[in-house]
């Protein structure tokens, strides 16, 4: 008994690790763009959203992400480590139970001088993220 279990919570922690899918068409952004939801939690990030119906959550699209970081924000290896802190973030909220079937876009802009102090740290993605899935789960 004690062996189903161990294997069926790791079945469910597997699958909550892989649940986070790229939004890859230029038509799934368009439709974000056009149909969906827009949150700005910070001056240099605009995020994007739309929460599926139940008829598109049917065919199991999970939660999709697309991610769009500006050249000049920094150089390859800046941008990939933002990139690599909205995953992450986001992956921590769907592992402790907070998931949504939704398309979401977080645009990462260049820093602007005439705000100070506006830097962006690993802590930010997460409250980022804790206000974005409060609006998802609010608009389901």
């Amino acid at each position: 008994m004690l062996v189903a279990q161990k294997a069926a919570s790791a079945l469910l922690l597997k699958s909550v690790a892989n649940s986070i899918q790229s939004l890859r068409k230029k038509a799934d952004f368009f439709h974000l763009k056009s149909d969906g939801k827009r949150l700005r939690p910070h001056p240099r990030i605009q995020i994007q959203y739309l929460v599926r119906n139940e008829k598109d959550a049917e065919l199991d699209l999970g939660f999709r992400l697309g991610i769009s970081v500006s050249k000049k924000v920094a150089n390859a290896v800046g941008r990939n480590r933002l990139k690599r802190w909205v995953r992450e973030s986001l992956r921590l909220k769907i592992k402790d139970g907070f998931f949504v079937s939704a398309d979401v876009h977080v645009i990462i802009f260049p820093k602007n001088p005439k705000i100070p102090s506006d830097e962006l740290c690993f802590g930010t993605f997460q409250l980022i993220a804790d206000s974005l899935f409060k609006k998802l789960q609010a608009s389901r």
